[in-house]
């Protein structure tokens, strides 16, 4: 979705107001799970804190 974080996602208030008829969802998949140490996939569900807003 995007590729700025490294450098503080500098364009990215301003593409998601551009496209925010594009952007609309009913939900937000976040991308993340990890193997233990006999490899068995963890499916995380829910996360707190990853999606926050900014407000200038």
């Amino acid at each position: 979705m995007e590729g700025e974080e490294e450098i503080g996602s500098v364009h990215f208030g301003a593409a998601t107001r551009a496209h925010a008829d594009l952007l609309r969802a009913d939900a937000c998949i976040w991308e993340y799970g990890e193997r233990d140490h006999q490899e068995r996939m963890h499916l995380v569900l829910g996360m707190k804190g990853t999606i926050a807003r900014r407000c200038y």
